[in-house]
Parts: C-alpha cells; structure tokens; sequence
C-alpha cells in the first residue's frame, strides 16, 4: 500500500511539472496529504508560482529556482535537479493526475483513520483518571483533521470519486489452480501508478527536464497523517 501511495504521488507531482498549468484546478489536493515532506514542500512550492508567463522550456530552470527557496535544508537535498527530472517522468500521461491526485488524497484518509485509531487505544491504555481532558482533546483533534480531509475528498471532480469509490457488484470466488498449467501462458501485470526509478524503464525528458543520476540520499521521514 504504502508503494502504490508513493507511486501515485510522484505520478501526481511528475504530471505537475509537465503541465504546471493544470495547478490552478488541482487546488482540492491539500499540501498535508502527501506522505513524505518534500512531496508535500514541492507541491506546496508550485502553488506559489504563477505559470502564466512561464515558457514550457523554462519551467525546470522556475520550478529548481523555486525549490532553492526552500528554508528547510533536508528538503532541498532531496529535491535536486536530478531527483525533479525523475518526478516530471513519472507520470506517462498528466492528463491522468486527477485520478493520481485522488488516489493520494484517499491513502491520506486511510492513514488518518489508522493512526486516530492507534492514538486513541494508546491513549486509552495508557491515560490516568484525571487525563480524561486529554484524551478527548486528542480524539477532537483528530476528528478535525478527518473533517477536512472529507472536505477534500468532496471537492475532487466526480469522475475520479466514481472510478475510485467504485466496487465489484459480484463477490469474487478464486478458481481452483489445475494440477498441471500450461507453460506457454503467463499472468499479465496487475497495472498500477508508474515509478520513474522502476527497473527497465527509459525515463522521458519532457519539456526540457534532463535525466540522470545522482548519489542516493537519505529520504526525509515520512510525515504523520
């Protein structure tokens, strides 16, 4: 789950960074729904730019400027020119980041649901008497940010709340495996969110975005819910 999530997010943000333009109707998907800090610090930083007069060939050289702003040091290792190349690769088509877009905001729900749940058992083992106050200004807390993050979810286009929302109308029953399967058949991939570092796979260079490598540095931890 949490690869998929991953994925879908830098699906999200590579679909960004070809067609900044497309930012200004992605204003559902709060910056707090990403899983890592620098996802969230990079779409943070590209809401704040305005793309109208931005040349396509220009934006690696806005999008690098604006990362270099960054307050934070750790964020800015991360996202280096290399790292942002890879990103504006990762999705092979930004018409699709809606559904990318709606796929991370409903992870975010999930781990919002679990850690409330694991907070409050927490809670509940551990509070004294007297803490009873606490313990229900945390669940309150957590009740708010659920609210909003269903505020979110509520404003994300129709279509991606149908296809996501979506469930099979007929329980599916597993067919008995043969004792003996035919060598010449194998199983198709189950598809999910690309990954510009997947194994195999020759990364793309659009508008004006340059592949390559670079020393691996240690990722930022993963934010809370």
């Amino acid at each position: 789950m949490k690869r998929l999530t991953h994925r879908a997010e830098e699906a999200l943000l590579g679909a960004m960074l070809v067609r900044p333009e497309a930012l200004s109707s992605m204003r559902w998907i709060p910056p707090g729904v990403f899983s890592r800090p620098d996802h969230a610090a990079l779409w943070q930083t590209l809401h704040t730019l305005d793309w109208s007069a931005v040349a396509r060939n220009d934006i690696p050289a806005t999008v690098t400027a604006a990362v270099a702003r960054i307050e934070e040091q750790g964020i800015r290792q991360c996202l280096t020119p290399v790292r942002l190349s890879q990103l504006a690769s990762a999705c092979p088509d930004p018409r699709t980041a809606p559904l990318y877009g709606g796929m991370t905001l409903e992870a975010a729900i999930h781990r919002s649901v679990e850690h409330a749940g694991e907070q409050l058992r927490h809670t509940a083992r551990q509070a004294e008497v007297d803490q009873a106050r606490q313990a229900l200004e945390q669940a309150g807390k957590a009740g708010q940010r659920l609210t909003a993050l269903d505020a979110a979810w509520k404003t994300a286009p129709e279509t991606v709340r149908n296809l996501l929302d979506t469930r099979p109308e007929q329980s599916v029953t597993p067919v008995p495996r043969p004792e003996r399967a035919r060598t010449d058949l194998r199983p198709k991939p189950r598809p999910s969110p690309p990954s510009s570092t997947s194994p195999g796979r020759c990364p793309r260079s659009p508008a004006g975005w340059r592949t390559g490598t670079s020393p691996t540095r240690s990722s930022p931890r993963s934010t809370g819910p």
